[in-house]
């Protein structure tokens, strides 16, 4: 699958407010990103569409929330990601840990500082 998009947004249904305005304030800055429900075509399969958008873009942004630990959706486009050694940047819009499967997938040990350390959602937006 060629690249045609730089960021999927990977995010619980719960959490769709949050992930369309990221996705927006990315777009109005340049940044191509993929988005379900709008970048997927009228009946097609939706776990596949989800594997193609994964497979077609540079980075995975997760927006991590206590409802990211019920999604079996974004465990499969974070592995997805990472079978294809796409990096996949969390954004973390609570202050939850993350659950051991994606602390694994994403290997979040770095410099024994976790990337959930980072800037919180309210933080970013602020610039």
């Amino acid at each position: 699958v060629p690249v045609s998009n730089d960021v999927y947004i990977s995010y619980s249904s719960k959490d769709k407010a949050v992930a369309s305005t990221i996705c927006s304030s990315l777009e109005n800055q340049g940044t191509r990103c993929w988005i379900a429900p709008r970048d997927v075509p009228p009946g097609a399969p939706y776990m596949h569409v989800l594997v193609e958008g994964v497979d077609s873009t540079k980075a995975v942004v997760l927006i991590y929330s206590s409802n990211t630990c019920n999604s079996e959706h974004i465990s499969r486009e974070i592995d997805q990601a990472s079978k294809q050694h796409i990096p996949v940047i969390p954004f973390r819009i609570e202050d939850v840990a993350p659950t051991p499967e994606i602390a694994a997938t994403l290997n979040v040990a770095r410099e024994g500082r976790s990337v959930f350390e980072e800037k919180r959602y309210e933080e970013a937006l602020e610039g």
